[in-house]
């Protein structure tokens, strides 16, 4: 005797619900039979088998209409389809790849913010070979931006007063692009830096915790230059914050 499943046991074995399983029946993608006792829509191994390929298919979502076909075709026309979804999947798999590469980023950016927060005002070389300004109808830059965050900076005149805040955004670039339009550019002389953490208030922009940051320098009998910095990450302490890590130019 064949053995035969309910809707509830094949429901539970491919974790698909009763309704797909109904929707599946009344397109005809399988054929049940009944029950001779109570007339319900049994399952049999045929039917088993057959939804194990629907399954598979439609998580590539192949549309129904195309799965009605799939027990009409030959071998070459299998073949075809299945490079067809290889080629879907391997593109799924670069993209996923790309997007965990994008959040790992994220993440590093954040245990950053952690770092600075628990070691401020360390002596460090900025990381920045060159700042151009940034102009969203630039494409490269645009493009720049999407692939890093990291490479939108800030950039903060030396003489800008503590009591104002109009920082420049720009986005770093390596040393060889040629542009016009150079904000900041590094020097070969040996400048100092001192590296610490900028946050800025995303709902009040000229709320910052600059003038903290000069005065505690000056306190270590410091004069401070300019202040570059890179985008790290935004979010919520006591309010929500744009988080920058800094490099204060030493003159």
């Amino acid at each position: 005797m064949k053995k035969k499943y309910s809707i509830g046991d094949v429901s539970k074995l491919f974790q698909v619900a009763k309704s797909t399983l109904r929707y599946w029946d009344a397109e005809n993608l399988i054929q049940l039979e009944r029950n001779e006792n109570n007339d319900y829509r049994v399952y049999t191994l045929r039917e088993l088998l057959t939804i194990l390929d629907i399954t598979l298919y439609r998580k590539l979502n192949m549309p129904v209409k195309k799965l009605k076909e799939m027990y009409q075709w030959d071998v070459d026309a299998w073949e075809d389809v299945l490079c067809q979804e290889i080629q879907v999947v391997n593109e799924k798999i670069k993209s996923l790849r790309e997007i965990k590469k994008n959040l790992q980023s994220r993440k590093d950016k954040l245990q950053q913010v952690e770092q600075l927060q628990k070691h401020s005002f360390t002596e460090s070389e900025p990381d920045i070979d060159k700042i151009v300004f940034y102009q969203i109808d630039d494409s490269y830059l645009f493009n720049t931006y999407l692939q890093n965050p990291y490479n939108f900076i800030i950039y903060l005149s030396p003489d800008m007063d503590n009591s104002e805040f109009i920082p420049i955004y720009g986005m770093s670039v390596s040393a060889i692009t040629e542009s016009s339009n150079v904000i900041w550019e590094r020097e070969e002389n040996n400048k100092k830096y001192m590296q610490c953490l900028l946050r800025v208030t995303r709902e009040e922009p000229y709320n910052t915790n600059l003038d903290e940051i000069r005065k505690n320098l000056e306190k270590q009998g410091y004069k401070t230059g300019a202040i570059i910095g890179r985008f790290l990450a935004t979010a919520k302490e006591l309010v929500c914050y744009d988080f920058y890590k800094v490099w204060v130019e030493i003159i």
